[in-house]
């Protein structure tokens, strides 16, 4: 049980041992008779060289303070030395110059042509052997590694697993050749060294023991902290949530929940990335200060991302999307222009970013703003077209940043500084004065520097130079300034350890994000990692187990795990299990949502509806009117208003933009066998398949479409013409008079409009108006049930002012062939149309209300629904 103060607050048994540490530190001080100045403390990690210094001062005694041991971490005690430089092809523990000197070990071995594909193995081999590399005396490292190359592979078959093989060799070789900051350890000589152990074995530090002999005491951190106490049940709680979403809230209500208590600072435990961001966010929302000792990938801040579109959008090809947003996103530019530009874009369906605006898929001259802009952003793009080294590239993209109007975005970011740093962008050459008169000037690229890596002259294409780009951006963790009075922070399980916290929440226990087998990080496999000294499967679990253990003495704890990822059920994970299954908890209830229930007074949404009066209809199609009977408030929204969502630039082709090329192919094939003979045509015709194939190819190069994504369709071409060519047979059937037929007549105060697939006039009857449909069957023979709910064929034939007229719709199927459907009484349904179109002009004319009554499939795929808000009304 936690020991309680005088508030009745919990005591955080961190609290007692530190003292007890510092007590234990100035004992072994004074038995060695050593100077304090001249000893050195190494704490797990940083963050508690400050609290060891509190503890330090608090465990004197009044007016004793005199001299302060050397409280460092091994970095921060290398860096107060003077840290080791690595040599410009080093493992510099850099994503971006990792990266490129990995690039140039394999082309030393040989494998350069599997570059792209070995680059990211051998970084990430060679980073997880650096803390075992780094622990050797940079005298021995060479010989280490060339001991465990010949030991690990030297009897090994050259034709077994080649590329696995190569991978580790150029690991270990790389790191036995490396020069790391914390070499300058091994030259130290401290009085006393003091180790606080954590957790899990440092390698660096095991090797400086030994090194140090018998000046060197170990203190176990970790075994004073974990008997401090017992789990204590009732400061524990256990939350069951249902998804992602409901944990990370019922983790940020739980954070408020202590925050409102006093508990300050809140521990959040950050087991799983994107569950901490999310609950990052919520807190902010609440305008809480967080300190985050985590962080996360700099690819998902802002400045990268503007960084990343700027390099799709000078891409050899890029999709007209990827340009305009990244003009929408760039300061410089003028944003009336741009939206002129994906205006007209939309317009003309231009899928691809025009070279200039003569580009064959242009169709129409684009107004002068659009051809202003269209020739700077190419004169922009033009400078990314040449294959150049790393260091032109490097001032290349500044000097676009700079024109764009991003590097000004970058300098005022703190994010943007760190993308700065990891793409080297600050060492770029100032070219472009006149967009950064301000800025001090700053060493080129170009100009010689310390330990400059060679890879910077390297020549490289934009494809090879992007993907170095998004590779660095991906692997850098950014680490935001931390705020001087945090209320939360966030940090990892491991580093719980002698924080003194009043409260901790650990999210994520569930067994996807915090198994409790942990995955040890590289390639190697279990007897290679033994050999080399990597801490194994069964020490990585053991050192998590006493994390574990460790954060379940917290003064006050909640633990929250899901029960669904994506739809599929998750378990809690074996420590959570495991806790439950503890007499303690057998029998205890979960904890109760932390999240307090707001009372909302109830505000009805009403159907929406409007007058339209004020906006006269002059012409109405088919589909307008269709609109107007299935639901009054679209037609206002996208007929009188003229709303429509934006045209797709990149969209991948369907099933209509399969029925607009049929409607050509079937133009232009009757066009061209108009009185050609064909009531004794034989549907199997070379002749006449190869006309209609003609045709096909014509209506493929007027619609622009690509034979790779029209593949789906062509594939069934055959079926589909054979079909067809079927039904033409029939003799009735083989009266074609005109196809694409435009029509309009005015009827009362509207003017009707329509274009017609086809029209047939017999030498001995009435007037045939056909209409291609490439939509499944049954949808086709439900139109002519309706009956009088049918608008289409009825509206085409009141465009025709003539007594007698007939209309059928044509189904062009793929599996069942081309059917035909007559629809009956077309005459009568033709008048009952017309008096129906008068009666509604009038009522819009009057001002009749125009309302919100979709229902069905008419609202399952409607533009204006968002604008109708119908998913918001009120069903009582």
């Amino acid at each position: 049980m936690a020991d309680i103060d005088k508030n009745h607050q919990p005591v955080h048994h961190a609290l007692r041992t530190w003292v007890a540490v510092a007590e234990q530190i100035r004992a072994l001080v004074a038995a060695r008779q050593v100077h304090p100045s001249k000893v050195v403390v190494l704490v797990p990690y940083a963050q508690l060289i400050h609290t060891l210094r509190d503890a330090w001062v608090a465990s004197a005694s009044a007016g004793a303070i005199g001299f302060t041991p050397q409280f460092q971490s091994t970095m921060n005690w290398a860096r107060s030395l003077g840290a080791s430089l690595p040599q410009p092809d080093d493992l510099q523990l850099d994503p971006g110059l990792d990266a490129l000197n990995a690039r140039l070990w394999i082309d030393r071995a040989g494998l350069s042509a599997h570059g792209p594909m070995l680059v990211p193995l051998v970084v990430d081999a060679a980073r997880s052997l650096a803390p075992v590399a780094a622990a050797f005396d940079p005298l021995d490292r060479v010989a280490w590694s060339t001991r465990m190359v010949a030991q690990l592979f030297g009897d090994a078959p050259h034709d077994t697993l080649v590329y696995e093989t190569a991978v580790a060799q150029l690991a270990l070789t790389w790191v036995g050749h490396s020069v790391f900051a914390t070499d300058v350890l091994f030259a130290a000589n401290p009085a006393l060294m003091i180790v606080l152990k954590g957790f899990q074995d440092d390698p660096l530090v095991r090797a400086l023991a030994l090194r140090t002999g018998d000046r060197c005491v170990y203190l176990a951190l970790a075994d004073l902290a974990s008997g401090a106490g017992e789990t204590a049940p009732e400061v524990i709680a256990l939350h069951s949530t249902l998804d992602a979403q409901d944990e990370a809230q019922c983790a940020a209500a739980c954070v408020l929940r202590h925050l409102a208590l006093g508990r300050q600072p809140v521990g959040l435990v950050a087991v799983d990335r994107l569950l901490t961001r999310r609950v990052h966010a919520l807190l902010h929302a609440q305008g809480v200060v967080i300190r985050d000792e985590t962080g996360w990938k700099l690819s998902t801040a802002r400045a990268a991302a503007a960084v990343v579109g700027l390099l799709k959008a000078c891409a050899q090809q890029p999709r007209s999307d990827e340009v305009l947003d990244w003009l929408k996103n760039a300061p410089a530019f003028d944003q009336m222009a741009v939206q002129g530009a994906e205006a007209f874009m939309r317009q003309q369906g231009i899928g691809q970013w025009p070279a200039d605006q003569t580009h064959p898929t242009i169709n129409a001259a684009p107004p002068e703003l659009v051809v202003g802009l269209l020739q700077r952003v190419n004169a922009l793009r033009a400078t990314f077209a040449q294959p150049q080294s790393l260091k032109e590239w490097l001032n290349a993209l500044r000097n676009l940043l700079q024109a764009s109007g991003h590097w000004a975005q970058l300098q005022a970011d703190e994010a943007g500084h760190a993308v700065r740093r990891a793409l080297m962008l600050d060492q770029a050459q100032n070219q472009r004065q006149d967009h950064d008169q301000r800025q001090p000037p700053i060493q080129s690229l170009d100009s010689p520097a310390p330990h400059e890596p060679a890879v910077l002259a390297a020549t490289m294409r934009f494809a090879d130079f992007a993907h170095w780009v998004n590779q660095t951006l991906e692997g850098t963790n950014f680490l935001p300034i931390h705020p001087a009075d945090a209320q939360v922070i966030s940090l990892p399980l491991s580093q719980l350890l002698g924080r003194v916290l009043p409260a901790v929440v650990l999210a994520g226990c569930d067994e996807a994000r915090f198994p409790t087998m942990p995955e040890p990080v590289g390639p190697w496999t279990a007897l290679q990692r033994e050999v080399l000294g990597l801490a194994s499967s069964g020490a990585l679990a053991k050192a998590q187990q006493a994390a574990w253990n460790y954060a379940l003495q917290a003064p006050r704890l909640d633990l929250l795990w899901r029960n669904s990822e994506g739809g599929e059920p998750v378990l809690a994970n074996g420590y959570v299990q495991a806790l439950r299954l503890h007499p303690a908890f057998l029998n205890r209830p979960l904890a109760a949502d932390p999240r307090v229930p707001r009372r909302l007074a109830r505000t009805p949404v009403a159907r929406a509806k409007v007058q339209a009066s004020a906006l006269p209809v002059s012409r109405l199609s088919a589909t307008a009117y269709n609109d107007l009977r299935q639901c009054p408030y679209r037609f206002f929204a996208l007929r009188q208003l003229g709303l429509a969502p934006a045209d797709e630039l990149d969209s991948s082709l369907d099933k209509r933009d399969f029925g607009n090329w049929l409607h050509r192919v079937l133009f232009h094939f009757h066009k061209t066998c108009q009185g050609a003979g064909l009531a004794t045509a034989d549907p199997q015709s070379a002749d006449l398949i190869r006309q209609i194939d003609l045709a096909a190819d014509l209506a493929t190069r007027e619609l622009g479409l690509s034979e790779a994504e029209f593949l789906p369709y062509s594939a069934s071409w055959p079926q589909v013409r054979q079909g067809y060519l079927n039904w033409l047979a029939q003799p009735q059937n083989q009266s074609f008079s005109e196809g694409e037929v435009w029509q309009e007549l005015q009827l009362g105060s509207v003017k009707l409009v329509g274009k017609l697939d086809r029209i047939d006039r017999p030498a001995n009857g009435p007037l045939v108006l056909l209409d291609y449909k490439t939509e499944p069957l049954e949808t086709t023979r439900k139109r002519i049930k309706s009956g009088s709910e049918d608008t289409q064929l009825p509206f085409y034939a009141a465009l025709f002012d003539v007594q007698a007229v007939q209309g059928a719709y044509v189904n062009v199927g793929e599996r069942e062939g081309t059917t035909h459907f007559a629809q009956p009484d077309l005459v009568a349904l033709r008048e009952q149309l017309a008096e129906g179109i008068l009666d509604d002009m009038q009522r819009l004319a009057d001002g009749h209300d125009m309302v919100a009554m979709g229902q069905g499939s008419a609202c399952a795929y409607c533009a204006a629904r968002g604008l109708c808000r119908k998913d918001m009304v009120s069903q009582a």
